[in-house]
């Protein structure tokens, strides 16, 4: 009985220990049950927040290479203008510029048949007698306008023994001098004058000068510059002309005023 007894209380500590240790291991496996299920967890909010600081580094570095994308377009497209209205400013300017040329080329065009009508009229006006018919023909056929005038004038002063120069001269109306020589007042000097010049044949040209103190002699050469008001005594004229006799080169006139001498001169 006593031997029993013993049995049975073996087999209840072996049930007892048994028990204990199917609870310890019970727990260990729930422990790490949570454990693992804790890491799971907290590896997730880890996954989670690394994306959410990804998504928005992401989002910050978009949201600052959309300003530079937009700035660098705003760049581009203002370039562009830029080019575009360079482009219409040198196309305008070009236009202004052939503009302005074809209207030069129009007034020189215009310029150029006035003259040309201008010294046609001036050639129907010189008529010519028996006198010099071929220096009244070279006249003609070469005929100028004011605008081609060089014409010098000089005052001298011959009791003094002074000679005056353009500038110095006050008494003289200088821009009515020198716009009034014309070919029309050459031929009609060559038609009516019956004083026989000296002719001087040069290696060059040949000149024609005429001394005169014949009144209506002397008033065509004071016509000539507008000298009807002045009490000119006694006039010499010359003409140089080509070797050929073809065309004017030179004229020279001296117009005497009591102790004055008022000497113009012009050169083709």
């Amino acid at each position: 009985m006593k031997g029993t007894n013993y049995i049975i209380a073996v087999i209840v500590i072996a049930c007892l220990i048994f028990w204990r240790k199917s609870i310890v291991k019970k727990r260990k496996k729930t422990q790490k049950s949570i454990d693992t299920s804790s890491k799971a967890k907290n590896n997730f909010k880890k996954e989670e927040l690394h994306k959410m600081s990804e998504a928005k580094s992401s989002k910050e570095t978009s949201s600052d290479k959309v300003p530079e994308v937009k700035e660098k377009g705003v760049y581009d497209g203002s370039r562009k203008k830029d080019r575009g209205k360079n482009r219409d400013q040198k196309k305008n300017t070009n236009s202004v510029i052939d503009e302005i040329k074809e209207k030069t080329e129009e007034v020189k065009e215009k310029v150029k048949e006035e003259v040309k009508e201008e010294k046609l009229e001036i050639e129907n006006k010189i008529a010519s007698t028996d006198n010099y018919l071929d220096l009244i023909a070279s006249i003609k056929n070469n005929p100028w306008t004011a605008g081609d005038l060089n014409t010098k004038v000089k005052l001298e002063d011959t009791r003094k023994k002074i000679t005056l120069s353009e500038e110095e001269i006050t008494d003289l109306p200088l821009d009515q001098i020198k716009a009034s020589l014309s070919p029309e007042s050459l031929a009609d000097f060559l038609n009516i004058t019956s004083t026989k010049p000296t002719i001087l044949n040069r290696k060059e040209d040949t000149s024609y000068e005429f001394t005169t103190q014949d009144k209506e002699e002397v008033d065509l050469i004071k016509k000539r510059y507008g000298f009807l008001d002045r009490e000119i005594d006694k006039i010499t004229s010359i003409l140089i002309f080509d070797k050929e006799g073809q065309k004017l080169k030179e004229v020279k006139d001296v117009l005497t005023e009591g102790k004055n001498r008022i000497y113009m001169e012009t050169k083709f």
